[in-house]
């Protein structure tokens, strides 16, 4: 089990282990620390429900899919919800890595049949919450695998929501990916749909991906399975460099500013102010 060097996140975990089932705990669908690539196959029994006899690969997608589309439908601040912190691959919860992995393979569909011959290129980031860092990575790889250039951060740290915003906007990208939940509470993650205005994405532009991810259960329902590719680690299509020469992009950002708001006159008239409230 995860252990951490605070006692309260140890309980956490604690408690997350404990309730968690062995089925869920025995997952492997998708190996992350594997660099190469590799192929996910998703599978007729996945869309049902769990059985330990009837169907022992069930992980309920279904289930999962209809309050997914549900959410994206009135949702105007990404789609979020809470995640086992332990178990990623956990279906039973709003948020895991089969369905940022589905969401993902859909949007970069979408976006290939929108702007067929064209090069896409979007960029990527997160914060800190539990799994950020395995999302993110399987964001960029998928994306990479159906031919879309991804832009991060060096070493894929994080950056603020804002910055990945102004970036969507300030480099004419087709849009981004950012993980984070806000103010939600810990153990909460989202995915957050930026658009090529930096804006978040807006329930008619959810449920264009939200259409392809039924499509593709249906496709699966039909043959039994469908391949979901996911690119090598080092594969060219993420580009840490862009992101690097631009300082993560807070250089464009205060270049920005200074073009805006924060002009000289009006630096200087908030230098001069006497009762200062920092």
């Amino acid at each position: 089990m995860k252990t951490s060097n605070v006692e309260l996140e140890n309980e956490l975990f604690k408690s997350v282990y404990e309730k968690t089932p062995d089925y869920i705990k025995d997952l492997n669908l998708m190996d992350f620390s594997n660099n190469g690539e590799f192929t996910f196959t998703l599978k007729r029994e996945h869309l049902k429900p769990y059985d330990k006899d009837k169907n022992p690969e069930g992980l309920n997608l279904e289930e999962w899919f209809a309050n997914y589309a549900k959410e994206a439908k009135v949702s105007t601040a990404g789609i979020r919800g809470p995640q086992n912190i332990l178990y990623p691959e956990d279906t039973r919860f709003p948020i895991n890595l089969v369905g940022i992995v589905l969401a993902t393979l859909a949007k970069a569909l979408v976006a290939k049949e929108k702007y067929k011959g064209k090069e896409i290129i979007k960029v990527a980031g997160r914060e800190v919450r539990y799994n950020s860092e395995l999302f993110l990575d399987a964001i960029a790889r998928i994306q990479a695998a159906n031919g879309i250039k991804t832009l991060v951060p060096k070493d894929r740290k994080s950056i603020p929501i804002w910055l990945a915003s102004f970036l969507a906007f300030k480099l004419d990208l087709l849009g981004g990916e950012y993980i984070t939940s806000s103010h939600g509470i810990s153990v909460k993650n989202a995915t957050k749909d930026l658009n090529s205005q930096g804006s978040q994405y807006l329930p008619e532009e959810s449920l264009e991906f939200v259409d392809k991810i039924e499509e593709i259960f249906k496709e699966t329902e039909k043959n039994g399975t469908y391949e979901i590719k996911i690119s090598a680690e080092d594969n060219p299509l993420i580009d840490e460099k862009i992101m690097t020469k631009l300082n993560d992009g807070v250089d464009l950002y205060v270049d920005y500013l200074k073009s805006g708001v924060a002009q000289k006159i009006n630096l200087d008239l908030i230098k001069e102010i006497k009762d200062k409230i920092v």
